[in-house]
């Protein structure tokens, strides 16, 4: 068994992922999402001992991870966690409530 490298483009943005394909099935593939200190080389063990038999498995870097393209350059972790994501904080009655977005790093 082995994985083909391929690049894929998206459409709306025009950015290219890589991606390391396992041929197989296509009515039902397996699209396998690293977290956010991975890239697609963290399933390979996983495609290449034959899980999901006879399904095509498609193991992506995600934008900015691994071989795929870094449109503006390249974050590190905490950087790319400023940009996305809110605080929220739990208010002396206990119901959590949005905070503001942090500051870019």
């Amino acid at each position: 068994m082995s994985l083909e490298n391929t690049p894929v483009t998206l459409a709306a943005t025009g950015v290219t992922l890589n991606a390391e394909i396992r041929p197989g099935d296509d009515d039902s593939p397996v699209i396998c999402l690293h977290g956010i200190w991975d890239d697609g080389k963290y399933f390979v063990e996983l495609a290449l001992e034959g899980a999901f038999p006879g399904q095509k498995m498609y193991l992506l870097d995600l934008r900015g991870h691994g071989e795929s393209d870094k449109p503006g350059g390249w974050l590190r972790p905490e950087q790319l966690c400023r940009r996305h994501h809110r605080v929220h904080y739990r208010a002396a009655d206990g119901q959590r409530r949005p905070g503001r977005a942090l500051p870019r790093g």
